[in-house]
């Protein structure tokens, strides 16, 4: 998605997790982030980003009221708190599923590094912080949430547009084959 056109999502309601701030109200709905350092690095885009912006970071509630903030559980999918589940994608689902959402479809979850790039954007926090034993970890953790969604949230479809996904548990389709298929279709998007 590093040379992707953003634009094209902005007929779709969008969970956007931590950088996709940068993409602007325009496109991003919802605003997602579960870390302190990151919230402390992007503070001044948060505070004028008009959409609505939901964390689990208790941290950054403390020093920011305005937020609205969830409590963190650690893994898993919940109705009354954020389950974290190490990486802020997860608790995208877990928004979009709390705002009753019937169809989500995961842009970026392709859960491994690329040869020279960890993200879909250059605005890395400390670069050697995501390495790649770190997407096993990711991999692993989303066992729980796959779990989850399927026991509580059966009736909810959620498909991985990603063609070279190593996520596992969630249905994949090819992302340009998806984008060719679907180009004005309303979607909820995380």
């Amino acid at each position: 998605m590093r040379n992707w056109d953003f634009q094209r999502l902005k007929p779709e309601r969008v969970i956007g997790c931590n950088t996709a701030v940068r993409l602007g109200e325009d496109i991003v709905d919802v605003l997602t982030f579960g870390d302190l350092n990151w919230f402390r690095k992007n503070r001044k885009k948060i505070e004028k980003f008009q959409n609505l912006v939901v964390t689990n970071c208790e941290g950054a509630f403390r020093e920011m009221p305005s937020l609205n903030f969830m409590d963190r559980r650690p893994a898993g999918l919940y109705r009354d708190a954020l389950g974290w589940n190490g990486n802020t994608g997860a608790v995208a689902i877990n928004i979009a599923l709390l705002l009753g959402v019937r169809c989500i479809y995961l842009l970026g979850f392709d859960m491994h590094r690329t040869p020279a790039h960890s993200n879909w954007h250059d605005h890395i926090i400390n670069p050697r912080a995501v390495r790649p034993s770190s997407y096993e970890l990711f991999r692993n953790r989303m066992v729980r949430v796959v779990k989850d969604w399927k026991e509580y949230w059966p009736e909810v479809h959620i498909i991985n547009v990603c063609s070279d996904s190593q996520l596992e548990g969630f249905p994949k389709v090819d992302f340009d084959l998806f984008w060719k298929l679907r180009p004005h279709h309303k979607a909820e998007v995380a």
